[in-house]
């Protein structure tokens, strides 16, 4: 029976040295013991059995385990085979891993011994492997007494613990026999977290760890300690005080609240502020493995057709639902895009987004701040000033990112990266533009009499600009990169051409999700000045952290 099958893998354990599949053998006989059983440890408050599952084995428990007749559905037999197991884990340190020969002096033991109190006067003993972290510990402490780890105060005899979650048990100086008193804190700890370069620093939760830093982007990876879950964060410098950066913020979070698409980031969650009085806001999204800009110029992953058209395809799928609601992404970029090692994407980035061909009101919200890799892969409309971009501007980065996966390179990557070279950069591959591709341009603009004066330059032929490119390929590229927004293919018709017939047919075509039209009015009623932008980004974080709010109010 069930617990029978537990007791022979606890037998066979003790027996022989452990076999490489133990910890999974352990896991699918406990996953088929009754419930009550385990509802009965936990509620015995014994550690759990994947701690069990690394016990070195030893002789130390063999008799109480080999003494018991264990029935089918014997649960007090089955608790007493484990409790005993537990019972011993402290001594077990004084056997190695085959059970025959001793530690050496100085060697760390596997388990240590610890006392865990409350102020209240509530004491529990534990026992925890030696080489956990701080993170490990808490969470043992939340399941004995109830109180959240991230929000314990620790101290260990009579010293408080302030080193992060990640930090070993030795760091903070718990050993075996130590005291661990918890104090319980309306909101968590804060520590202080480096990147890029010392200069820029910021507290974050302690539960966060840094694991990874990019030179080409402003997201970082942090870990969660506690959970072990990974996610993409973006720290917002000086919100508080930047009133462009604070515009930007506020906008972003309220069009990723508005998408809800599996190629579209979603918002998981905000870091917790240290007080009322914020400076630096972090926005937390789920996590991608990287960014298709590391794809292209920091590995050496090959890509084939079919890769291309996988990942060009879910980019104006997200497209076509951003622009269903009358939204302009504006920031579309290799760096922009997060991918899985399964070559699934996600667009991020809503700091340039902007109504769809609406005039721009400069001083009611910023579209964004003009980076140079950002005008590289810029319409000409957007280079030229054009108060009215529709979402061909889109269209039209998304052909350049399609030209720059077979080419391995930026398609208008020259090296002068100014408004005026970025023109002419285009116009030496795509051609100068005739009268009939300037019509969207008022007849005495100063930009169309300046394209006018511009040398006149033949376009290229994309099988020479796209080598490694299919003539379906080819023919989409031709279909994007059009001077006139105008004559450029819209996501959805981009979609229904030959390159993406083998991935998407008429029905699915029919079935995509469409968003809600994005409500600007509503929107722009956030930003009626810097306090009622403040007091959004405040209440956005208390949605995730409902306990500043507690906090706060004393």
């Amino acid at each position: 029976m069930q617990c029978d099958e537990l007791r022979a893998t606890l037998l066979r354990y003790t027996h022989a040295e452990r076999p490489p599949r133990f910890g999974e053998e352990v896991r699918d006989a406990w996953s088929k013991v009754p419930g009550a059983v385990c509802s009965h440890l936990e509620s015995k408050g014994l550690i759990s059995l994947k701690h069990l599952a690394h016990l070195p084995p030893a002789e130390l428990w063999v008799s109480k385990v080999m003494n018991l007749e264990v029935g089918s559905g014997d649960e007090v037999a089955i608790v007493s085979i484990v409790d005993a197991a537990i019972s011993m884990s402290v001594e077990l340190y004084r056997a190695k891993g085959d059970g025959s020969c001793r530690p050496e002096q100085g060697e760390r033991p596997p388990y240590i011994e610890v006392t865990c109190c409350t102020i209240s006067g509530e004491s529990h003993c534990m026992c925890i492997a030696s080489d956990a972290n701080l993170g490990m510990l808490r969470k043992e402490i939340a399941r004995m007494i109830q109180i959240p780890a991230h929000k314990q105060r620790l101290e260990c005899n009579g010293h408080l613990i302030e080193q992060t979650f990640d930090k070993s048990l030795e760091s903070a100086g718990v050993v075996h026999g130590s005291t661990v008193t918890v104090l319980r804190v309306y909101c968590e700890e804060f520590h202080v977290c480096s990147y890029r370069s010392r200069s820029l620093r910021s507290r974050v939760p302690a539960r966060m760890r840094l694991v990874k830093k990019s030179v080409h982007s402003p997201w970082l990876q942090f870990q969660d300690c506690l959970s072990g879950r990974r996610c993409l964060v973006r720290q917002y410098t000086d919100a508080h005080d930047d009133e462009v950066e604070c515009v930007n913020l506020v906008k972003e979070l309220h069009l990723y609240n508005h998408f809800s698409h599996e190629h579209i980031h979603r918002v998981i969650d905000m870091f917790p502020f240290e007080r009322r009085v914020f400076r630096d806001v972090h926005v937390a999204v789920e996590h991608m493995v990287t960014d298709l800009h590391s794809v292209l110029h920091m590995t050496s992953q090959q890509l084939t057709e079919q890769h291309c058209q996988w990942i060009s395809c879910q980019i104006f799928e997200a497209l076509a639902h951003i622009h269903s609601a009358g939204v302009v992404l504006g920031n579309l970029m290799p760096e922009n895009i997060s991918i899985s090692k399964t070559c699934d994407i996600k667009l991020r980035e809503f700091s340039r987004a902007h109504a769809c061909g609406q005039a721009l009101p400069e001083k009611q919200y910023s579209t964004g701040p003009v980076h140079v890799h950002c005008r590289l892969y810029d319409a000409p409309e957007r280079t030229l000033g054009h108060a009215k971009i529709t979402g061909m501007a889109d269209m039209w980065a998304g052909g350049c990112i399609l030209c720059e996966m077979y080419n391995r390179k930026r398609l208008f990557g020259a090296s002068d990266k100014s408004a005026v070279g970025h023109l002419k950069n285009i116009m030496s591959v795509c051609g100068s533009p005739a009268d009939d591709d300037l019509r969207w341009l008022e007849e005495r603009s100063p930009a169309k009499r300046f394209l006018q004066k511009l040398p006149v330059q033949v376009a290229q032929p994309w099988d020479s600009v796209v080598k490694s490119a299919s003539t379906a390929a080819q023919e989409l590229l031709a279909s994007l990169l059009r001077f006139d927004p105008s004559k450029r293919t819209s996501a959805l018709a981009a979609l229904g051409m030959e390159y993406f017939r083998e991935l998407v047919s008429d029905e699915y075509l029919k079935s995509l999700p469409t968003a809600t039209p994005f409500d600007w009015p509503s929107f722009e009623e956030h930003l009626t000045g810097v306090h009622a932008m403040q007091d959004y980004l405040y209440s956005e974080c208390a949605r995730f952290n409902p306990e500043i709010l507690v906090r706060d109010s004393e």
